[in-house]
């Protein structure tokens, strides 16, 4: 119940009920970036793991890359001799690593458009 000097039953003021209602804002505002923040974190720890696995998965494709470019160079020179198996085998690496970087230039070129 009011009563007539302006105050309700708790006795509190208008200025009072204000000042409570801005420090309610206040914390709900504080709990919800706590909590987004708290969102943030989780993804950024999903995406750090998915990061550190792909990057392993790009170590471990470049050291199989590495392994084949050895043996196209062992094969070549059983074939026709050390140096020439070599010199082969960097002309066939070589024109597979063109073929591939047009193709990127295209799907890049492609998804400009």
């Amino acid at each position: 119940m009011v009563q007539p000097g302006g105050g309700d039953d708790d006795g509190q003021t208008v200025g009072g009920m204000f000042r409570q209602l801005l420090d309610d804002g206040r914390a709900y505002a504080q709990a919800e970036f706590e909590l987004a923040k708290a969102r943030v974190q989780i993804k950024a720890i999903r995406y750090r793991n998915a990061a550190i696995l792909a990057a392993l998965a790009l170590f471990l494709a470049f050291a199989t890359t590495v392994i084949l470019c050895l043996a196209v160079v062992m094969w070549f020179s059983q074939l026709i001799g050390p140096y020439l198996g070599g010199l082969t085998a960097i002309l066939v690496v070589a024109g597979a690593t063109m073929l591939v970087a047009m193709m990127a230039r295209k799907a890049f070129d492609r998804a400009a458009d």
